[in-house]
């Protein structure tokens, strides 16, 4: 499904030249710019505060050695739910790249992202 938006006054003064400048089409463009944003506002939602301050309490409780078995699954769980977001963040990375014909460490230190550290339970 086609959707029409009307672009107004200096905005519209702003997509034309930018558009002309990249020798593509002012809707080429304003597509472009709307896929980053979504990509954007998906590399920049973090994991839950909540779920994180209870992951590192428990690593704290791992290091401690006060871990217990039902701690230890909560925190294998939490793990690979961070490692999951982590993957998909990366994967969005990727595709901003792509679509700005860049590479995705420029953006990564652009954005100042390091490598997430990723700390599972180690089992006896």
């Amino acid at each position: 499904m086609a959707t029409t938006i009307t672009l107004t006054g200096e905005l519209e003064t702003r997509y034309r030249a930018d558009a002309q400048r990249e020798g593509i089409a002012v809707e080429t463009l304003a597509t472009r710019r709307l896929e980053e944003g979504v990509l954007l506002e998906r590399i920049f939602h973090s994991f839950p505060p909540e779920e994180t301050r209870e992951f590192r309490s428990l690593v704290a409780k791992r290091g401690a050695g006060t871990l217990s078995d039902a701690d230890g699954e909560r925190l294998t769980a939490l793990a690979r739910l961070r490692e999951e977001h982590n993957a998909r963040r990366f994967a969005d990375i990727l595709a901003l790249a792509k679509l700005r014909g860049g590479r995705y460490r420029a953006l990564m230190n652009e954005f100042g992202i390091r490598p997430a550290r990723i700390v599972l339970p180690v089992r006896h």
